[in-house]
């Protein structure tokens, strides 16, 4: 049972940050498929030295290594190439959708009252808008690789 209220805590976390993500949704699959690609590359590895040692060491085929290696290397061009799109995309994500909140902050602030204004602090209002927010921007940048890439390994 305990478990199951950290699961519903951590979802209540991170529910409030899918809405950011709402109008990018179509952006981010390219995204979610070269993560899906760096995926297959990790999990064909192992069974690439399988067939390395049993095929072509054991058996001495000299054609099957040379197959295997170059599927290898192939495949390490691809994720390499799939994950720089991967980051570059996911980058232009990031940066819009810190935008996006620096703007609803802004029309935040600009619908409260002068009242508000008199008791909080300058300093206060700086630190939301410069520190917290490139924390918010900090996370979601680290959110495939410490997140959605060990989810789907």
């Amino acid at each position: 049972m305990r478990r199951t209220h950290f699961y519903h805590g951590l979802l209540g976390l991170l529910l409030p940050f899918f809405e950011y993500f709402r109008p990018y949704r179509v952006r981010l699959i390219p995204v979610a498929l070269a993560c899906g690609i760096e995926v297959l590359f990790n999990a064909q590895i192992p069974l690439s030295i399988k067939f390395m040692i049993d095929k072509a060491l054991v058996q001495k085929d000299q054609r099957m290594m040379v197959w295997i290696l170059g599927g290898l290397a192939t495949g390490t061009v691809v994720v390499s190439l799939s994950s720089l799109g991967r980051d570059y995309l996911y980058a232009k994500i990031v940066n819009r959708i810190t935008s996006d909140l620096r703007l609803r902050m802004f029309d935040r602030l600009q619908q409260l009252s002068m009242d508000y204004y008199a008791r909080t602090e300058v300093g206060d209002l700086m630190s939301r808008f410069s520190n917290d927010i490139s924390s918010v921007q900090r996370g979601l940048a680290v959110a495939i690789s410490w997140g959605l890439q060990p989810l789907m390994d």
